[in-house]
């Protein structure tokens, strides 16, 4: 196929009934895509069962066009662009379920929650209860969310000494225990001074792994 050709068909191709595509606009940013991106989705879903493990993670797609929910976040190398959350096995990196950050939703069917705590939620809401665990990143703070997890520095659940690393030893590792979870703060060296937290529901002990020899990180780090 000539570039040209390409081209032609790009700017002819339709995946929407444009008679009706301003009519369901008031009600949906995402309404020109929004049959075909959930075609895509249910497709992912029905035709493969992701691994015990997978992930929750947002991108930016690079899209520099006219959009009332295209994003400019500087520190990402696209800066700007489609926010899309997903979920993905963490061995294979299938991705089962994407969802869009539309903006903020006119009044409809399609306006809803998009904090962190609510995505996260909806994501996961085929895997939760199997046995899977689910990592995510600060951006999703919420414990309940998944099995396991990084903590935001601020988050306000955090007891204060795990926080303080100046007279703490390094490489040091402090756990905490409640019920069913385990909070951990890791510090690695005197050259690197990054305190990571994190917190799981799928680890009940304070082992280190002995792989990480003089780093001495914790298993919960290490698991991924």
């Amino acid at each position: 196929m000539s570039h040209n050709r390409f081209l032609l068909l790009m700017r002819t191709i339709r995946f929407d009934d444009i008679n009706s595509r301003s009519e369901r606009s008031k009600y949906d940013n995402i309404a020109p895509t929004r049959e075909l991106f959930e075609s895509f989705i249910a497709k992912c879903r029905a035709n493969y069962q992701v691994g015990e493990n997978v992930t929750i993670d947002e991108m930016l797609e690079s899209f520099r066009e006219r959009c009332k929910f295209r994003m400019y976040i500087a520190n990402k190398p696209v800066k700007y662009g489609i926010k899309v959350y997903a979920l993905c096995d963490s061995k294979n990196f299938y991705t089962s379920i994407l969802e869009i950050y539309p903006g903020k939703q006119p009044n409809g069917a399609h306006k809803y929650d998009n904090t962190a705590s609510a995505v996260g939620k909806r994501l996961s809401q085929d895997t939760l209860n199997t046995g899977r665990t689910i990592t995510a990143d600060n951006y999703f703070t919420s414990i309940p969310l998944a099995d396991e997890m990084t903590l935001r520095k601020n988050n306000r659940e955090i007891p204060p000494f795990f926080l303080d690393i100046k007279q703490r030893p390094k490489p040091s590792s402090i756990f905490g225990f409640h019920k069913s979870k385990v909070l951990v703060s890791y510090v690695q060296n005197k050259k690197n001074k990054k305190n990571v937290l994190m917190i799981s529901t799928l680890h009940n002990d304070d082992q280190i792994d002995p792989t990480t020899r003089t780093n001495a990180k914790p298993e919960i780090i290490t698991f991924l």
